[in-house]
């Protein structure tokens, strides 16, 4: 048992480590030689890799040790209690580790003609049940769109990230507003939620790489969404208002 929770206690150092050399490079991937920025992320992805294999060999202990724990006649209690803490923070740093690779590893987009009408139409039909289910009403007010040149699955992934966001920001239930429109330049893109807005003082980390508020959250969600809409030319913000809820806007260009 202290095996384990010193090998957890490594995993959680390495993994510490893989974040900070990827934060790094987000933090300075505009004011640093490609070269280095590269390396940095070759880097970070290969320490997630060494972490991701002891990490299942971990969860597979733990569970052998909980069924031997079964099979005893008075298995200790406390013994019981810290394996399932153990299992809990091992998927924790799993559900992380599945969200760091993913944007780690976010190759360039491939940049293909796009209708994003249809792919937010497609989007929401896809978000609503869970946002229903959270007692969310959805609201759509999406104008037909001129095409644009993007990277439909990257594109799809960032706005997913901001509509998720905006549903856990609602955990008492509210309303989920998507308003697309265009100038003919540009398409805007805005999700508006009614939750409690963000605080003032938190406001400067919102797209800094895992910072989090949400007890479950990894910190990669806008991070990843801001990263997509800036390697399309595009820009993203928001406006907040505390127990009114927050907007983000997206702005993409049209084709030319």
């Amino acid at each position: 048992m202290i095996g384990l929770l010193w090998a957890f206690a490594g995993l959680s150092c390495g993994f510490l480590l893989s974040g900070i050399l990827l934060k790094l490079w987000y933090r300075k991937r505009l004011r640093i030689p490609l070269l280095l920025s590269q390396d940095l992320r070759l880097l970070s992805r290969r320490l997630a890799h060494e972490i991701r294999n002891p990490l299942n060999a971990m969860n597979l202990h733990v569970q052998l040790l909980e069924e031997e724990l079964t099979a005893m006649a008075a298995p200790p209690q406390s013994t019981q209690r810290r394996l399932q803490q153990l299992q809990h923070e091992i998927k924790r740093l799993d559900r992380i580790l599945t969200d760091y690779q993913r944007y780690a590893r976010l190759p360039a987009p491939e940049f293909v003609e796009c209708h994003l009408d249809a792919l937010l139409d497609d989007l929401l039909d896809f978000i609503e049940p869970e946002t229903q289910h959270r007692g969310i009403k959805l609201v759509r007010e999406i104008d037909k769109l001129p095409v644009i040149l993007a990277d439909p699955s990257q594109i799809r992934q960032g706005l997913l990230n901001l509509l998720l966001n905006a549903n856990q920001a609602m955990p008492e239930g509210g309303q989920l507003t998507v308003r697309a429109t265009s100038d003919g330049e540009n398409v805007r893109i805005e999700i508006e939620d009614t939750g409690s807005g963000i605080p003032e003082e938190i406001q400067e980390k919102v797209f800094e790489p895992f910072y989090s508020t949400k007890e479950e959250g990894t910190g990669i969600g806008l991070p990843m969404a801001k990263y997509v809409i800036e390697a399309h030319g595009g820009n993203i913000k928001f406006r907040t208002q505390p127990d009114r809820g927050t907007t983000f806007s997206v702005s993409l260009p049209c084709k030319q």
